[in-house]
Parts: structure tokens; sequence; C-alpha cells
């Protein structure tokens, strides 16, 4: 999608009616809630304890953000299985992402808006 796009889709769909950016949070909440589909897989790089990176794929189970904490100033943020824990993390670190297309379109729309 080009920029125009996504401002179609930002503008004529997720924060359509909204007059402020509580309305906004809770749109894009619910927006994400209805689009996100999970799981799907997705890389996210590590640290090592003894320094240097390491990449891992995991499996992203859920949305993790609640409507009371789903601001624009804060990562969209989902819950990954890593090994036999779930972690938390945002969701601009994942890369490599293998999910439906209305899933990766979501999360590129987020970011773009995210960056504005």
């Amino acid at each position: 999608m080009k920029n125009a796009e996504y401002d179609d889709k930002l503008y004529s769909e997720i924060l359509v009616d909204c007059h402020d950016e509580d309305e906004q949070n809770m749109s894009w909440y619910y927006y994400c809630q209805d689009e996100l589909e999970f799981p799907f897989e997705a890389n996210i790089e590590l640290k090592k304890r003894k320094g240097g990176t390491v990449v891992k794929q995991v499996n992203v189970l859920n949305l993790s953000t609640d409507d009371s904490d789903f601001d624009r100033s804060f990562d969209l943020k989902v819950e990954i299985e890593l090994n036999e824990y779930v972690i938390g993390v945002p969701i601009s670190q994942l890369t490599d992402i293998k999910a439906t297309e209305a899933t990766i379109e979501t999360i590129n729309i987020w970011n773009y808006w995210n960056k504005r």
C-alpha cells in the first residue's frame, strides 16, 4: 500500500468520527481486535547475555495491549511464545511476519500512523 491508501484506510475506517486522542486509541484498539488474526509466526532479535544477538522464530499468540493502555505514544504489544514462556513485546520488534494479509496490512498501517 502507498501512503495515500494508508491515509484513506486510517480516516475512512479506523479514525472516522474520532474527536480526540482517547477516541482514537479506542478506535485503534477495536480495529486491531477485529483485524489481527492470531496465532501467526514472526522473528525477533534477542540479545545474548554474553554479547551479540540471535534471531528466533516465535509464535505470536495474542494482543496484550488492552483498551486501558492503548496509546499512540506506546507500541502495540503482543504476546509471543518463546520456548515455554509467554512474553509481551512491542510489535515493532517483530520482523519477517508470516500472517494473513489483513494482519500484515493492519500492522503496516499501525506502523505508518505511529511514525507520523
